[in-house]
């Protein structure tokens, strides 16, 4: 082919936050005063999982429709953040996780907060 070889320059898909997926115990409940944590796997347009980190991702968590404390997030620079937050009062939050202001996937959610024992 007239002109080969050529040089095709490739770039990575946007992460798709609607693709993006989240676990772990601290989606579902946490005790005041301990940390929970929540992995978020993000995904690119395409479905697949990114490989790298880099992502805006915001963490927040709201009692009584106000935001209560921003949680912490951790960015594993391979496409996966841990997400961590330490409650200081008992009742049921809203948790809400972004990336570029647009909710992930399985956001918002609720989650219980128990009080110490």
């Amino acid at each position: 082919v007239k002109g080969s070889p050529f040089v095709v320059k490739v770039k990575k898909a946007k992460t798709l936050p609607a693709a993006c997926e989240m676990s772990g115990s601290g989606l579902e409940q946490a005790v005041v005063g301990d940390a929970s944590e929540i992995l978020l796997l993000t995904k690119d347009e395409l479905g697949f999982t990114r490989d790298v980190g880099g992502d805006k991702v915001e963490f927040s968590l709201f009692l009584d429709e106000k935001k209560e404390l921003d949680g912490k997030v951790q960015d594993h620079e391979d496409g996966r953040y841990t997400l961590v937050y330490e409650p200081h009062k008992p009742g049921r939050y809203t948790g809400h996780v972004k990336i570029r202001n647009i909710h992930v996937h399985g956001s918002p959610f609720e989650v219980t907060v128990k009080p110490v024992k």
